[in-house]
């Protein structure tokens, strides 16, 4: 679109760096918003994201193809997958009617807006099933602690388990999800997971070398997001294929390699 004329004015593309920061991320928005742009294109970042749409709501700025896997509102923005939300909430519906038990859902999240999106989605999906309010009781108690910002001592407290964000520190989270089966009584045949790939796949190994009996999904939208693995064989839709741990290609179910052995959880 660089140099391209519209009706007689030409396009300029310009590109500034907020460093993932929320608050350079509002400096450097205002000011390209005062050189007079019309529109906002892939910004980065969860947070930086949630601090910015408003700015650009109030300017009535446009926005298309923001990369974030925060809670944000596709009225908000033009993007290129589905909000976090809504994705979690889908998942539950699609695999409660397989014959999955909404009791049997969990997730393994990043404990930061990620995470808090994806418990905001798992709310929205529980919310048709009126035994389930206990457990939604316990995911709006972990909402309330995270009100002042990421809280380190979310685990053991319902059907999720939490890993620090930007580390790879995932053994507490699968121990949460553990306490929770034994709370509930019942098994997490099917968790999602709200991480990052190379963290999902670490769980995914995590939990083979603990010797769940699993077979893996993964939902990839794009280079980070909603992945699930589900305690049960034979529930993989035609849409889905087999390819290497290392690839992003979105709908695979990865095969990870150790030592000499690939295995997909079967």
């Amino acid at each position: 679109m660089a140099n391209q004329v519209v009706q007689g004015r030409k396009i300029e593309f310009k590109a500034m760096d907020d460093s993932g920061d929320s608050v350079t991320t509002i400096q450097v928005a205002n000011q390209i918003i005062d050189e007079g742009i019309f529109l906002m294109l892939g910004n980065v970042g969860a947070l930086p994201t949630l601090q910015l749409l408003p700015v650009l709501r109030v300017n009535q700025i446009p926005s298309i193809g923001f990369y974030t896997l925060g809670d944000v509102s596709n009225k908000d923005t033009l993007n290129y997958r589905p909000n976090t939300s809504d994705e979690v909430a889908t998942l539950i519906t699609d695999m409660t009617e397989t014959g999955i038990k909404p009791a049997q859902i969990c997730i393994f999240a990043q404990n930061d807006v990620f995470g808090v999106a994806a418990i905001n989605g798992f709310k929205n999906g529980l919310k048709n099933f009126p035994e389930m309010q206990p457990a939604v009781d316990k995911l709006d108690h972990i909402l309330d602690m995270t009100m002042g910002g990421i809280n380190p001592a979310l685990n053991g407290l319902g059907p999720i388990g939490f890993y620090p964000h930007d580390t790879i520190f995932i053994r507490d989270a699968y121990r949460s999800l553990k306490d929770w089966e034994r709370q509930s009584g019942q098994p997490c045949r099917f968790v999602i997971l709200a991480a990052i790939p190379k963290v999902a796949a670490d769980f995914i190994a995590y939990s083979h070398y603990k010797k769940r009996i699993l077979v893996f999904r993964c939902d990839l939208r794009n280079g980070c997001g909603l992945c699930s693995w589900q305690e049960s064989v034979g529930l993989l839709s035609r849409r889905q294929n087999y390819c290497d741990s290392s690839s992003a290609e979105p709908g695979c179910i990865p095969t990870y390699r150790q030592g000499s052995q690939s295995y997909s959880g079967k």
